[in-house]
């Protein structure tokens, strides 16, 4: 299914450093496409915590809410880099979200560079949220871009290449 569109996902990880459910993934692009009766990403992101990170108790307590922009949070918190799929039904314009963590190893940098290529190659607009973290009174704060994924060329670089 890798050669599918990027607008047939829901959503895509791809794994930092550190095993996952006592598994090393780091790298790895875990694919969740979407289904024939398409629902909100929160009902696949659930589904998918039920199987996967169940030794991470703050990203399953945050499965009790119905709050995905939580559990992406939480998911980049953890070291993952998370695109999701956007795009309204008739639209002509492809959209989606990646959620970036501010370390990320060289392996799931080569990762991230090839799906940004895929997304470049089908003309997706994106939100991308970086350097997320909880300030001193809970709040989530970081960097916001909207930009082409051509645009975010410089975030897939080698460290010692990044702005």
């Amino acid at each position: 299914m890798e050669n599918e569109s990027i607008e047939s996902l829901k959503i895509a990880i791809i794994y930092g450093k550190g095993k996952v459910d006592g598994e090393e993934k780091e790298g790895k692009i875990e694919r969740i496409y979407k289904d024939e009766e398409d629902t909100a990403h929160v009902f696949y992101l659930k589904d998918f915590l039920q199987t996967h990170f169940l030794d991470d108790s703050e990203l399953q307590s945050a499965t009790t809410t119905n709050n995905v922009n939580t559990m992406l949070f939480e998911l980049q918190r953890l070291g993952h880099i998370i695109f999701t799929e956007n795009t309204s039904a008739g639209a002509h314009l492809k959209e989606g979200s990646l959620f970036v963590p501010s370390n990320r190893s060289e392996r799931q940098n080569m990762a991230f560079e090839s799906f940004r290529k895929e997304l470049e190659r089908e003309d997706y607009h994106l939100y991308v949220f970086t350097n997320l973290r909880r300030d001193e009174e809970g709040f989530i704060v970081g960097m916001q871009k909207i930009c082409t994924a051509k645009d975010i060329r410089y975030l897939t670089a080698p460290d010692d290449e990044r702005e």
